[in-house]
């Protein structure tokens, strides 16, 4: 609903309450949404990565593809 603050609380939560849930990687990629929405490009891209989705979901790679653009790694960003 944009409040990016209030969803990285929810799902920092969400993880501390079941670290090991078969969603992990989605929660992980909602957490890299979130610091997009904050224009926090280097931390998105590294929750990005670190939920295993940027190779499997074109969403996902269209959001990395977006923060490489975003900092200036366009050659990564094709």
């Amino acid at each position: 609903a944009g409040d990016a603050a209030l969803a990285l609380t929810h799902i920092e939560a969400s993880l501390r309450l079941d670290p090991l849930g078969p969603l992990r990687d989605v929660q992980v990629f909602g957490m890299g949404l979130a610091r997009f929405a904050q224009r926090r490009f280097d931390d998105a891209l590294a929750l990005f990565e670190q939920s295993g989705l940027l190779t499997k979901s074109a969403f996902a790679m269209a959001f990395g593809a977006a923060c490489y653009g975003q900092l200036g790694r366009t050659g990564e960003a094709r």
